[in-house]
């Protein structure tokens, strides 16, 4: 009997959308109806509503390149909605974010000194500037003891929240509001085809052909992926006797592709 070889050839391309996006931020932000007081709840004792991101948020990519947190607070004697010209005691503040994949501490008990009252500061924690120490004071500050940079990497989705400590009561923190900024790079990364071997397939008997079946290709990408067939006959169709070229497109959110 003649036996005659049917074949089923992938071959691949790949299409990467490098397009003239740039780096992106979106920001969350938790602004508190009215100054949330904090006063001796111990170290990082006291967190906050959280805030939350989606894939949806972003348009250039979906790992998180850098991490800002920014913190509108005070501290003072007395309470927060009647402050006193008494002794505040900085050194009893501390801050923590609290993100999707751990926690990184912002600033440690001790991080300010000096017991003078302050109104609101705005506090940036960001990479690679000084720590903050003295009294409290508006600016950009490097986190005391914790690292932002470990979210380098990470998914952007998830929620955040920020724990806010003050060991001891009758100065507290004063809390007007958080603010996390994510930054994302644009994503050139191509979806990464899986594609089963070629096949051979012996034709029917007294036949120039045959049906075939055959896995689809799977893909994996940072962001996700969608996978469909865009040539050839479909798996479970009849083929007729020579090479027969399937291919398949896997396409992420931000329209980098690959075609196998």
């Amino acid at each position: 009997m003649k036996h005659i070889l049917l074949f089923a050839v992938f071959c691949v391309t790949f299409l990467f959308n490098y397009g003239t996006a740039l780096s992106q931020t979106v920001s969350r932000s938790y602004v508190a109806p009215s100054s949330v007081s904090i006063d001796g709840v111990g170290n990082y004792g006291s967190t906050q509503p959280s805030v939350s991101f989606t894939n949806n948020d972003f348009t250039a990519g979906c790992l998180i390149s850098d991490v800002d947190v920014v913190i509108g607070w005070a501290k003072t004697a007395g309470t927060c909605g009647a402050p006193t010209g008494g002794n505040s005691f900085h050194a009893e503040t501390s801050f923590r974010v609290n993100g999707p994949t751990g926690s990184e501490i912002l600033a440690v008990p001790g991080t300010w000194s000096g017991n003078q009252s302050t109104t609101s500061v705005v506090t940036t924690f960001s990479m690679g500037d000084p720590i903050p120490s003295g009294t409290p004071v508006t600016g950009t500050f490097n986190p005391n003891n914790g690292d932002l940079g470990n979210y380098i990497g990470d998914p952007v989705a998830g929620s955040w929240s920020l724990d806010i400590g003050d060991n001891a009561a009758g100065d507290p923190v004063c809390l007007v509001y958080y603010q996390v900024d994510i930054i994302t790079a644009p994503d050139v990364a191509a979806p990464v085809l899986t594609v089963p071997a070629n096949i051979a397939v012996n034709a029917d008997p007294n036949s120039c052909s045959t049906t075939v079946t055959f896995t689809a290709p799977t893909a994996t990408d940072a962001c996700g992926a969608t996978v469909v067939q865009t040539a050839g006959p479909n798996s479970g169709s009849i083929f007729t006797v020579g090479t027969t070229n399937i291919t398949y497109e896997a396409t992420d959110p931000y329209g980098n592709t690959s075609t196998e």
